[in-house]
């Protein structure tokens, strides 16, 4: 299905002995090419914002993606029409055997700069289903990480896992023991999430992180954000794809 698109952006040689490969997602490398997403964040609303972003698609030759193209990045990451629908692909990289998608979510106006409540936005790449994510993402200030099992990467019974991690780590980590109070020891000895803090999805696939919830929860104030729950999380599946594995 996709062995069109591969041959054309080079992301398979012409003589390559098994073309039946090309149905299938690509590893992270194949002869020496590697297949890229750029995600450029952006979803606010201001007028101002619309037209830089319509400035930098000319200057950058984006356009529509093909049928195709579509086809290959639902196929790869799951997504579905509506996150689709916020993607253009830019020409440029065609040429060098990769694909460069732009992906309008929140907040790329702020790269580089911080939000009212202080948390920092920066451009970051990761890598995903052998594809390579580059976006612009909060940097939260966050008390403890951890890595979610793949099995629960896209579920929404993440805070259970990653409450039982963190309850492990505070018995053998004095330091971040000290760093919540005596509520929050109880909720975290009773597994739950510790008042006043929320799991965030790091734009890194599977890693979870605990912040402020003052600074997560845009509700109350907190910094507008797309991160790895719209990229690799709960929200990132197509909901006709649902349960299906990526």
């Amino acid at each position: 299905m996709f062995e069109a698109v591969f041959r054309k952006y080079g992301l398979i040689r012409s003589d390559a002995s098994d073309v039946s490969k090309a149905n299938e997602i690509p590893e992270k490398k194949q002869d020496g090419k590697y297949l890229h997403i750029r995600i450029e964040y952006d979803e606010v609303l201001d007028t101002d914002n619309k037209e830089r972003n319509a400035e930098q698609e000319v200057l950058n030759k984006t356009r529509e993606l093909t049928d195709e193209e579509k086809d290959f990045v639902k196929k790869a990451l799951g997504w579905g029409d509506k996150q689709i629908a916020k993607c253009t692909i830019e020409e440029n990289s065609l040429n060098e055997g990769k694909i460069v998608i732009h992906y309008r979510t929140d907040r790329c106006d702020l790269e580089g700069k911080r939000a009212e409540n202080g948390v920092l936005y920066v451009r970051k790449r990761i890598e995903y289903n052998g594809i390579i994510i580059e976006g612009v993402f909060p940097k939260f200030d966050s008390v403890f990480s951890t890595y979610l099992s793949p099995e629960n990467q896209k579920s929404n019974a993440y805070a259970k896992e990653c409450n039982a991690k963190l309850k492990e780590a505070i018995k053998n980590d004095p330091e971040l023991r000290s760093r919540f109070t005596d509520e929050q020891l109880k909720d975290i000895e009773n597994n739950r999430t510790p008042t006043g803090y929320v799991w965030h999805h790091n734009e890194e696939p599977g890693k979870m992180e605990l912040v402020k919830r003052e600074d997560h929860d845009r509700t109350i104030g907190g910094a507008a954000h797309t991160g790895g729950n719209a990229l690799w999380g709960p929200d990132s599946v197509d909901n006709a794809r649902k349960g299906e594995s990526f």
